[in-house]
């Protein structure tokens, strides 16, 4: 597999995503399944410093944690030892869930490559962004299939016939 660095653009839209709406989009800096397994309490103080959310004054540095995990993702793919650019967020328009969705599974392509990608707050973020915009996805498109559409059956009547 391969991995490029996305551009910064594809970031703030990430960012802007997480920003709609009225409930602040929440996350944790680290995997909390992998810290019980090891034997932590799961408890009000690990709450308190592991939970993240997105604020009008950490935009920038919510970016900036996205691009250094593209970033290691890349070094670690190629051997490098490259530094990330200094980050500055810029507001898009609001971008459709589906759109975002797309943006989110793109991100984590090229994101995935070191090993610390499973528990980092990167991925973390991904996830919570995920669940926002399905829950758009459901306020606009519900939760069930209600009548679904079947592909035609191959019939055996139709085994000998020539399709053509």
């Amino acid at each position: 597999m391969s991995a490029y660095m996305v551009p910064k653009g594809h970031i703030d839209v990430l960012v802007s995503a997480a920003r709609q709406g009225r409930d602040r989009l929440r996350w944790w800096d680290t995997d909390p399944a992998v810290h019980v397994a090891n034997g932590e309490t799961f408890s009000l103080e690990f709450v308190r410093e592991h939970m993240r959310e997105l604020t009008d004054d950490n935009l920038g540095l919510v970016g900036a944690m996205l691009l250094n995990e593209n970033r290691l993702s890349v070094n670690h793919r190629y051997r490098e030892d490259e530094i990330e650019e200094p980050y500055l967020f810029r507001e898009t328009e609001g971008y459709p869930p589906k759109v975002v969705l797309t943006a989110i599974s793109g991100y984590e392509y090229q994101a995935c490559e070191h090993p610390g990608w499973f528990t980092s707050e990167a991925r973390q973020f991904c996830e919570s962004l995920r669940d926002k915009m399905c829950g758009k996805l459901r306020a606009e498109e519900g939760w069930e299939i209600a009548r679904p559409a079947y592909q035609r059956g191959i019939s055996i009547l139709d085994l000998g016939k020539d399709k053509r």
